[in-house]
């Protein structure tokens, strides 16, 4: 009897176990829209790494961004009428997002393209330094420019990411 009680504990136990480490509900689209925003927002519209030298690769979060978007496409088709608003504005996220990594990566191309001219001109006096001067006035001028372009986006991102907690509560 003793050992059909304990054989019955541990396959309670077991079962248990099994239903709180492996049996877990998947994380919805919108929420791991709302996960991807707060881990990379920093990497998406940071300054560019004017320190780094040579070429810069720029972060890869357009495949990330895609998976999520057609994800959340497919949860719009069959959405609750109360939480359409809420993916609606997802789907909107994920193309400022899209939308915003391209720049970036227009922007770093750009400064690559910049860096690897030779600024080098023999009718300079010093062209060693006039050449790096050019250089840090074509990498600043590309860096003010996607300064701005980032708080254009980020402006967008904050108010349709507020949207989106408002519609999710």
């Amino acid at each position: 009897m003793r050992r059909f009680l304990l054989f019955t504990v541990m396959i309670v136990a077991a079962l248990a176990a099994y239903h709180y480490f492996f049996n877990t509900k998947q994380v919805s689209a919108t929420r791991r829209l709302s996960i991807f925003i707060d881990d990379h927002i920093d990497a998406v519209f940071g300054p560019l790494p004017l320190s780094q030298k040579g070429r810069i690769d720029p972060p890869s979060f357009k495949h990330d961004i895609l998976h999520l978007q057609q994800d959340i496409e497919d949860l719009k088709k069959t959405a609750a009428p109360k939480e359409r608003l809420a993916v609606t504005t997802a789907v909107k996220l994920c193309r400022l997002l899209l939308t915003a990594t391209i720049v970036r990566e227009q922007h770093i191309a750009r400064l690559n393209d910049t860096r690897s001219k030779n600024n080098l001109s023999e009718l300079d006096r010093w062209p060693v330094q006039r050449a790096e001067e050019r250089l840090r006035y074509f990498e600043e001028a590309i860096a003010s420019s996607w300064k701005r372009e980032a708080a254009t986006f980020r402006a967008q991102l904050n108010k349709n990411y507020e949207q989106l907690r408002e519609a999710e509560r």
